[in-house]
């Protein structure tokens, strides 16, 4: 009795079997026989793969450049970013997720410069040593932003002035109070790598400097060893003691990049399960194919497979040209950066970080004071409604051996329409801020500390029915690293020079002051 083999099926089968294999199976089977890698070397095949792994709708380059076929281009992919693919896919998807939001959102501010060449990170990497794959990856998707930091950024003490609209259109969002005033850009590669030289940063870490805002008030680094983020303002000499980290190393990811995750291993598990129930009906129907089980199907690069010492990098290939090793599970965890860019997309989407209007100015930009959250409050009281949201300021605050955390805080009022629920209870169409009353409690202390004024910042605003809103926004300090705030505000009807009724108090919710997992 012959003995029946794979080689016995013919072509059109073969093929469509080693269509439902991953991309690492696939190049296996390539390396077995010179009649399969003829098979395994279908277009179509690698098309598939291309939009799997690199989420690519045409054969593309690295460089940019189009090229005939789509296993061309996934070579070319694999051997710059090696087995990143997931980390490749979770960083393209945020990009365009922040691209998309800026379009609909503020179209002037979407126009970023396009990603570098491998040849430009090379570059940058021979200067300042390897860069972790997430830095690589987002700087080969966009280059930042097209204002030239050394028009932007100027040096401490520049009294230079610039355009209006130019402080106000960083990716990074920003806030003010009183004379504090933050936009933070994403900086191009080229100004980046110049940077930690200006700011004398310590020779002990590699820091790569990527956004910045005006004048140096604020800017944010990755460290290059651990992948991390962190952000700290001019004062001469930054130690890493002295750098505030952006995230924790345990901070969980971001739903975005947990999804990914979940959808690469639900795309593999389903081509296995796909590929073993066709190798089965294909035995039903007489092809006199031996059932082969799921371990058998999984075809991967280890010790009993084609390619040598493990992996799919070293000595094998793909068509011919070698790839790169897979990336070690210490790696692929350095993509702090990437979490952190996911998650400020993320509450971009949700509302959480909203369009805001400069004052005195047409200008846009993204306020980095919450409208949704525990930093949140809102409060309707005889009609007047007052928002407010806090924002830690790390540039200002300091974790030393006597910390102190500062917070800004934004508070917008008005006197809502009356819609007649309310009955005869309001009769005014106007009413004048007169005093101010707040509570704020600190962790760090037993009882709460009030504070009593008039005005608000100087001034007595009046509400109109209907009317804009009063804005206004200042700023306290904690010495430990939770508390509240709640408060109100002593408000009369009609003005404080022609009353046109008793005084009240429009209460503030209580707001929550903590230093957050993510700064931004």
């Amino acid at each position: 009795m012959s003995s029946t083999t794979i080689n016995c099926l013919p072509a059109q089968v073969l093929s469509h079997i080693f269509g439902l294999l991953s991309r690492k199976e696939c190049a296996v089977v390539c390396c077995v026989q010179r009649s399969w890698n003829f098979i395994a070397s279908d277009d179509s095949m690698w098309k598939t793969y291309c939009a799997d792994d690199w989420l690519m709708d045409r054969p593309v380059l690295p460089t940019g450049q189009s090229c005939h076929y789509y296993r061309a281009a996934y070579v070319a992919w694999y051997k710059v970013l090696g087995d990143h693919s997931a980390l490749y896919r979770r960083a393209k998807r945020c990009v365009n997720a922040l691209e998309s939001w800026m379009k609909a959102n503020i179209p002037r501010m979407a126009t970023v410069l396009d990603g570098v060449s491998e040849d430009v990170i090379s570059k940058a990497e021979a200067t300042v040593g390897p860069f972790p794959p997430v830095v690589r990856i987002l700087y080969m998707l966009f280059n930042g932003q097209r204002l030239p930091p050394a028009e932007f950024l100027g040096e401490p003490g520049n009294e230079t002035l610039f355009p209006y609209p130019l402080l106000y259109n960083g990716l990074l969002g920003g806030y003010e109070f009183y004379d504090h005033d933050v936009n933070v850009r994403w900086l191009p590669l080229q100004h980046a790598l110049t940077c930690a030289e200006g700011l004398h940063l310590t020779p002990s870490r590699r820091y790569l400097i990527f956004a910045a805002s005006y004048r140096w008030l604020k800017f944010f680094a990755v460290d290059l060893d651990d992948g991390m983020v962190y952000t700290g303002c001019h004062r001469g000499r930054v130690e890493h003691a002295t750098m505030m980290a952006c995230l924790q190393k345990d901070t969980p990811p971001s739903p975005d990049s947990a999804a990914a995750a979940a959808e690469s291993t639900a795309r593999v598990d389903a081509r296995n399960d796909a590929c073993e129930l066709r190798m089965r009906r294909e035995g039903e129907n007489g092809a006199r194919v031996q059932q082969t089980s799921r371990s058998s199907l999984r075809l991967a690069a280890n010790a009993n497979s084609a390619t040598p010492s493990g992996s799919w990098g070293e000595g094998a290939s793909i068509g011919g040209p070698k790839v790169l090793q897979e990336s070690t599970s210490q790696e692929a965890e350095k993509d702090g950066l990437l979490r952190w860019l996911e998650e400020y997309v993320r509450r971009l989407q949700s509302g959480m970080y909203a369009v805001r209007r400069e004052p005195n100015s047409p200008c846009k930009s993204i306020g980095l004071f919450p409208q949704t959250g525990p930093n949140y409050s809102v409060e309707v009281t005889n009609g007047v409604q007052v928002r407010c949201s806090s924002v830690f300021v790390p540039e200002l605050s300091s974790m030393g051996g006597h910390p102190n955390y500062w917070f800004a805080y934004s508070v917008c009022m008005r006197l809502l329409p009356h819609d007649g629920r309310q009955g005869s209870a309001r009769r005014f169409k106007s009413c004048q801020l007169r005093a101010r009353h707040w509570i704020m409690q600190d962790e760090t202390e037993a009882l709460p500390q009030e504070v009593r004024g008039d005005a608000v910042i100087g001034q007595y605003p009046v509400l109109h029915e209907g009317g804009e809103e009063f804005v206004y926004q200042s700023c306290t300090n904690l010495r430990g690293r939770r508390g509240w705030m709640e408060g109100d505000f002593t408000m009369v009807p009609g003005s404080l020079w022609h009353p046109a009724g008793d005084e009240f108090e429009a209460k503030v919710g209580r707001l929550l002051l903590e230093v957050p997992s993510f700064i931004y």
